[in-house]
């Protein structure tokens, strides 16, 4: 590990172990016969005295050919199958370091690249110069938030931010973005610093990029230490570059007014606002219908159109197709063109559109009704239901 600037102390403070194969299927639970030895790496909340789950390096990846016809690692890294992405948080952080916006932070690539800065925080200095974060890949800081019901009853995931984002205090505060050398070359990997950035400039913070040199000869920041020394590193990150060009318009904002529902994105520099809707709607009951035969979903709507008040039911089923409007409230009921195929996911996992419903598992006759809907005016919008684009 002194390679990537980790000293034997750090390794052991993270509580990182070699594992053989056998190990570290066992600790993140693969059951296929595939070669898990390699080196964990516990994933802790810094209030937790127990790792929550696991990554494994390995020491031998599978190989797979590349776009130049090369052999390349694949499934280098290895968590829990079906497990949600979470934030690796170097020993050391304390709670009231993630609340302190007076502390940067610097987001890396990657455990070791978190550990190797976690040592040069604390380099010649009493106090910690910033908190180092890892996340597991560059698109990692999305994943899987929670589960929804589909026009069908079936379970949905919920994508978006990941909670873990949520225990940091980030407005207000410093923070700079430091991926690996690819980012200069790999499209994919700059679209998600540009996600990120977003992201966190949407929680206020003050977003920077640190950016390795093309020619330094190196891929990661770990291996930029152990090259360059911990001074000259530093003068790197004390210069991160400006993020002026990132909009933070999320694509996906959606508004209710007198005169409907509006959606508002943005076309270069321009706010573009849409009118979807004449009118606006609220799911207020989720409903499971069993008849002892077979379960059918139902969604209670409440709904106004012209100061009018509207409430009623449909079947699931019946949502997407957007024809329940003019059956339930006339012809007035306008849904405009070219809207009835608007991204469902989009508005649903949108902050305006976000809500949990919670089953109470309360029966009335052979009816299960959803309740605990969100009443904040981020819920009061209908959730577009609208068949994916």
């Amino acid at each position: 590990m002194e390679k990537s600037w980790i000293t034997r102390e750090i390794a052991d403070t993270a509580g990182l172990r070699r594992v053989t194969s056998d190990v570290g299927r066992e600790i993140i639970g693969h059951k296929a016969k595939r070669d898990c030895a390699g080196m964990a790496f516990p994933y802790c909340l810094p209030w937790e005295p127990r790792p929550h789950s696991y990554r494994i390096r390995r020491d031998h990846p599978d190989l797979e050919m590349g776009k130049d016809g090369k052999p390349k690692p694949r499934g280098k890294y290895l968590g829990a199958p079906g497990s949600t992405n979470r934030l690796y948080f170097p020993p050391g952080i304390t709670r009231e370091q993630l609340a302190d916006i007076t502390i940067p932070i610097i987001v890396v690539e990657g455990e070791k690249k978190a550990l190797a800065l976690h040592r040069l925080a604390s380099h010649n200095s009493d106090a910690p110069r910033f908190i180092p974060i890892g996340i597991s890949g560059v698109w990692n800081w999305r994943g899987t938030v929670g589960k929804t019901g589909g026009p069908r009853g079936e379970r949905l995931d919920v994508k978006g931010p990941i909670n873990d984002l949520g225990h940091i205090v980030w407005g207000g505060r410093k923070v700079s973005i430091l991926f690996d050398a690819d980012v200069h070359t790999n499209d994919s990997v700059k679209w998600a610093r540009d996600g990120l950035c977003r992201e966190l400039k949407t929680r206020d913070a003050e977003v920077g990029f640190v950016s390795l040199p093309e020619d330094c000869g190196v891929n990661g920041v770990d291996d930029l230490l152990a090259l360059w020394g911990p001074d000259r590193v530093l003068e790197l990150l004390q210069a991160p570059t400006g993020t002026s060009k990132i909009h933070v318009v999320q694509s996906s904002q959606f508004e209710a007014t007198p005169r409907g529902l509006l959606r508002i994105s943005m076309r270069g520099e321009q706010l573009i606002r849409t009118q979807l809707t004449n009118y606006l709607a609220t799911i207020t009951a989720n409903i499971c219908v069993d008849d002892g035969v077979e379960h059918q979903r139902e969604f209670e709507l409440g709904c106004e159109l012209a100061g009018r008040r509207h409430v009623f039911t449909i079947c699931a089923r019946n949502f997407a197709p957007m024809d329940w409007p003019i059956e339930k409230m006339g012809a007035h009921a306008i849904t405009y063109p070219n809207q009835k195929i608007m991204r469902v996911r989009q508005f649903r996992n949108s902050r305006l559109g976000r809500r949990i419903a919670r089953y109470t598992a309360t029966a009335v006759g052979a009816r299960l009704t959803a309740s605990g809907c969100s009443s904040t005016p981020a819920a009061q919008l209908i959730r577009m239901g609208l068949s994916k684009a």
